[in-house]
């Protein structure tokens, strides 16, 4: 779900703050390094996978498979390094959210068992790239690893990776991007960072539903001239415990809070190390084919992206 309305807002009061551009343009910003919101982006492949009717052999799981082969390939060929970025351990403000988007993903026919990730994070690492837990979040610690400058930008539908602090995210779409300034956001809108995260705290998100009556117009008014505690007692939001939900919320963005605090994905981006695996490119292309052969994809159609794979991972052996 993200931050419900946050996409229309950006439409609305910033769409200067979007820009597309070929996937060819990347390096010539100065951008050869990307954080990738693994499962948001997993569930985006298997919806497209399932219009097409794409199964594996067995009948399970196998768009994201093919999502990951082809996108990292396509982003290599770019002179871009992605790291793949899953989630760790979420804030007990999400379970409510997280039985939903389950209950969502599992009507949909998506359900990645614990092995079925595994065999993900292996294929990403024979394709040469990482494969990271997050210390929490993926979200936040997508957004860590681009405002500290370890990558570029955060590959991601999800628009509330900006709430968490992330200078620009990008949205893929075939050989174009669109990408999403956080500071053409703020600027436009007239908003600092932190009216910004007590707007998207009070609209409807991931840790607390929006106040009653308040949708996103609302929601940029009042965080406009008000702090969040103003805001709750302007719509008599007086009960404890909801009060504090949505004061969990903005800690939560603000990365301050217990189950989400910034030092801790600060030490675990210093300690991240992102670079491309130019060893026995051949065997582990072999590899891969052969892993995603099993799964039923067609042989002929993977190799088509052979010399490709080889011809950018040779690429960086010689730059790094």
């Amino acid at each position: 779900m993200g931050v419900k309305g946050l996409g229309q807002f950006i439409e609305k009061h910033a769409k200067a703050a979007k820009t597309t551009i070929k996937l060819s343009e990347l390096r010539t910003r100065g951008y050869t390094k990307c954080a990738v919101d693994a499962l948001n982006m997993f569930f985006g492949w298997h919806t497209v996978g399932m219009s097409r009717g794409l199964t594996a052999n067995d009948g399970g799981n196998v768009n994201h498979l093919q999502g990951v082969f082809f996108t990292t390939i396509k982003l290599l060929h770019h002179g871009i390094i992605p790291v793949y970025v899953f989630d760790g351990r979420a804030p007990a403000a999400k379970a409510e959210t997280q039985a939903k988007r389950k209950a969502i993903a599992e009507t949909n026919g998506f359900k990645l068992t614990g092995g079925e990730v595994e065999e993900t994070k292996h294929l990403i690492e024979l394709l040469g790239v990482t494969a990271v837990t997050a210390p929490g979040e993926a979200d936040a610690y997508c957004a860590v690893l681009a405002a500290t400058g370890k990558v570029d930008f955060v590959l991601t539908k999800d628009y509330d990776i900006l709430t968490f602090g992330a200078p620009r995210i990008g949205v893929l779409d075939g050989e174009r991007i669109t990408l999403v300034e956080l500071a053409d956001i703020l600027r436009l809108s007239q908003l600092t960072r932190d009216q910004f995260i007590t707007m998207c705290s009070v609209m409807g998100n991931d840790y607390a539903p929006n106040i009653a009556g308040v949708g996103g117009v609302t929601a940029y008014k009042l965080a406009s001239t008000h702090n969040l505690d103003e805001i709750l007692d302007s719509r008599e939001v007086m009960n404890p415990n909801a009060r504090m939900m949505y004061h969990t919320a903005e800690d939560i963005y603000h990365l301050r809070h217990p189950d989400a605090l910034r030092a801790a994905f600060v030490e675990a981006s210093n300690r991240l190390v992102i670079r491309v695996n130019t060893v026995d490119i051949e065997t582990r292309f072999a590899n891969i084919i052969a892993i995603m052969a099993a799964k039923g994809f067609n042989k002929e159609r993977l190799e088509k992206s052979k010399s490709k794979f080889i011809d950018a991972v040779t690429a960086f052996q010689v730059a790094q």
